[in-house]
């Protein structure tokens, strides 16, 4: 299983953050790092680490709450929806939550499915 690491990122995907190993920070830029697609996009890595910190305490430590969820639609709020992007909600394996982002393109291919 590698969902917990950066090689999970989905084809077409520009950018895939996860909760990462049990032994480490979860949703931690140093090992989800910016990727070349996203910061060619216009994410700088300071806004990268605000949206992975924004993740993490989103997530808190019982993932329950939606504070997840809320972390993602303010990060595409903040940042993602002006460039052309989405980020989505993902699990890799049950209950265990990451965030994609794609270019919007991906919810008119039904790559994305939007509630």
């Amino acid at each position: 299983m590698n969902g917990d690491t950066p090689a999970a990122k989905p084809d077409g995907a520009l950018q895939y953050v996860a909760e990462g190993a049990f032994t480490t920070t979860q949703y931690n830029p140093e090992t989800f790092p910016l990727t070349d697609e996203l910061k060619a996009k216009g994410i700088t890595t300071e806004q990268w680490v605000e949206i992975c910190t924004s993740l993490r305490k989103g997530k808190g430590v019982t993932g329950m709450g939606g504070g997840f969820s809320k972390a993602i639609s303010q990060a595409n709020a903040d940042y993602f929806d002006k460039l052309g992007l989405i980020g989505a909600y993902a699990e890799y394996h049950k209950g265990q939550k990451a965030m994609v982002v794609f270019p919007k393109e991906a919810v008119e291919m039904g790559r994305i499915k939007m509630p």
